[in-house]
C-alpha cells in the first residue's frame, strides 16, 4: 500500500514538472508570431518528454501514467498547432514523436536488455554481488512483544 502511494505522489509531481514545461512551450509557439515545427518539437522533446520518460521502468505499468499523458499530449496539441477536437491518436502521427506506449516500452526494453549483458554493471549488482548484511535493530520486534 505504502508503495502504491509513492508513485501516485511521484506521479503527480511528475506532472506538475512536464505541466510548467509544457507551459514554457506554449510561450514559444506565438499566435501571430512564434518557433518553427523543428524547433517547436525539440523543445517539447527535450523539456516535456524528457523527465516523463525518467524512471519509466519504476512506474510505467502504475495506473496512473494516464496522468503524465495528458500534459504530453498538450504538448503535441502545442507543436502540430492542431484543435482540442483533434483525436489524441492522431497527435504521435502529425509531431513525429512515438507514441508514450512504445517510448515506455522500448526504455523498459533497453533496461532488459542492460540487465542480460554479464558484462554490464547493472548485471554485476543484481546477481554477482551479495546482498549486504543488515545491521541489527537497537529495538528488536520481539521485545516489543514481550512488553
Amino acid at each position: 500500500m505504502l508503495g502504491s502511494l509513492s508513485v501516485v505522489q511521484d506521479t503527480h509531481t511528475l506532472k506538475k514538472k512536464v505541466s510548467s514545461r509544457v507551459a514554457l512551450t506554449k510561450r514559444l509557439a506565438g499566435v501571430n508570431w512564434g518557433a518553427s515545427f523543428k524547433a517547436l518539437r525539440t523543445s517539447c522533446l527535450a523539456l516535456a518528454f524528457d523527465p516523463a520518460e525518467n524512471c519509466v521502468p519504476v512506474w510505467c505499468r502504475s495506473a496512473h501514467t494516464k496522468h503524465i499523458d495528458v500534459p504530453l499530449n498538450e504538448s503535441m496539441h502545442v507543436i502540430t498547432g492542431c484543435l482540442r477536437s483533434t483525436p489524441t491518436s492522431f497527435l504521435p502521427i502529425l509531431s513525429g514523436i512515438t507514441p508514450f506506449e512504445t517510448r515506455r516500452s522500448a526504455s523498459c526494453l533497453k533496461l532488459y536488455t542492460k540487465d542480460l549483458n554479464p558484462k554490464h554493471l547493472l548485471h554485476e549488482t543484481l546477481y554477482l554481488k551479495p546482498s549486504p548484511k543488515r545491521l541489527r535493530s537497537r529495538k528488536p520486534l520481539l521485545s516489543f512483544a514481550e512488553l
